[in-house]
């Protein structure tokens, strides 16, 4: 039988992020300084931001969470499975008293914190630990997220205050949440923009896979009904193609995703304006949301980036998925193919292509779409 856990963390203020990229992004050392400000003045929290990286979601990799010491379990419980939802303070500043998301499926590695060896250590700071960990698709953030009331009595029991640290709830309060939460994510989509409306269907995705596994009745009381098509189940054209190199994938999104926030600067906009979705939307047909000039100012343009350590476009794999996004926003998209030598050290400049262009050096052959150069023979290679 799981645990359900209520536990309490700082809101992730940064305004560089969109609600569904929330803790997905290792803070700069600017906004690590900010958090501290926060927390100097409203008290809560502690002095840090493990937090950060709590929705940082990569496909087919176990999502690494961090717990704030008070909300640490027992020892005798450190073997069973958890289900552990995150509630904002009520005092925070940012979003007070919601709950903001949940990790299903957790087991706990170790209650002293293990090193994180997934991102890079901050200079003066003390390095970012985890606790437990989760399958990525039993973690999601709430979009919205559900505003909670201590005496209500419906995601909690009901008690004056909360306290301090974590509170273990019933199975009829977890059901409730997920209930509200793929409900609030049903109605939600509909006025979602593009990027949103990504997000919110791998959301309504992990609620019901969740929902299956503990509380089955609730997809027959018909709960979040009206959600989003599960983009995993696209057609990917035949056998899946074996897992990319994901640190190469992840150093060159990272190295575009810096080129963005650099170049939105230049023309002085907001670093807000870049996303990098596939930190919390693996599933999501491009990696990076950013702008570019248009007619109108400025419109929005997406980046999928590619990444290999030998010439470009070989042995790269493009999902059907990608391929029909594409399609339908000829003008707004841009594949990005980053070459690294075998120290991964990028070879500049990048290649970029439209969908048009790709078709025109490359031939698509249907197996999640692989590209083989009409000029080259086809080599074995990364993402």
């Amino acid at each position: 039988m799981p645990r359900f856990m209520a536990i309490k963390i700082h809101y992730d203020h940064r305004k560089s992020l969109p609600p569904y990229l929330k803790y997905s992004k290792l803070p700069t050392h600017e906004e690590y300084e900010e958090y501290l400000k926060l927390f100097q003045k409203s008290g809560i929290g502690g002095e840090g931001f493990h937090e950060c990286l709590n929705f940082r979601i990569r496909e087919g990799e176990d999502v690494e969470i961090y717990l704030p010491p008070t909300s640490l379990p027992a020892a005798s419980k450190i073997e069973d499975e958890f289900v552990i939802f995150s509630f904002t303070y009520k005092e925070d500043m940012e979003m007070p008293d919601h709950v903001i998301g949940v990790h299903a499926n957790v087991h706990f590695e170790d209650l002293d914190g293990v090193e994180r060896d997934d991102v890079d250590r901050l200079d003066g700071i003390e390095w970012f630990i985890y606790h437990a960990t989760a399958p990525e698709e039993y973690v999601t953030l709430f979009t919205p997220p559900l505003p909670y009331v201590r005496d209500a009595g419906i995601y909690t029991p009901e008690f004056e205050r909360w306290g301090y640290g974590l509170r273990y709830i019933n199975e009829e309060h977890a059901k409730n949440i997920i209930r509200a939460a793929m409900d609030a994510a049903a109605k939600r989509i509909e006025a979602a923009s593009d990027t949103e409306r990504l997000a919110i269907e791998r959301e309504i995705t992990v609620l019901r896979t969740i929902a299956v596994r503990y509380f089955p009745l609730l997809l027959e009381e018909g709960a979040g009904e009206g959600g989003g098509k599960d983009r995993r189940t696209a057609q990917t054209g035949g056998a899946v193609p074996p897992p990319p190199d994901r640190e190469l994938g992840l150093l060159g999104e990272r190295l575009v995703y810096e080129r963005e926030i650099d170049y939105v600067k230049k023309l002085g906009l907001e670093p807000a304006c870049v996303e990098w979705i596939s930190q919390a939307v693996p599933t999501s047909p491009y990696d990076i949301k950013t702008v570019r000039p248009s007619k109108k100012g400025y419109s929005d343009h997406f980046l999928e980036v590619k990444s290999s350590r030998m010439d470009t476009g070989c042995n790269v794999y493009i999902s059907s998925n990608q391929i029909e996004y594409f399609e339908r926003h000829p003008d707004a998209s841009t594949f990005i193919f980053v070459n690294f030598d075998s120290y991964n050290k990028p070879r500049m400049p990048f290649v970029e292509l439209t969908l048009e262009q790709l078709r025109q050096s490359y031939e698509l052959i249907p197996l999640k779409f692989k590209l083989r150069s009409l000029s080259k023979g086809d080599d074995d290679s990364e993402k």
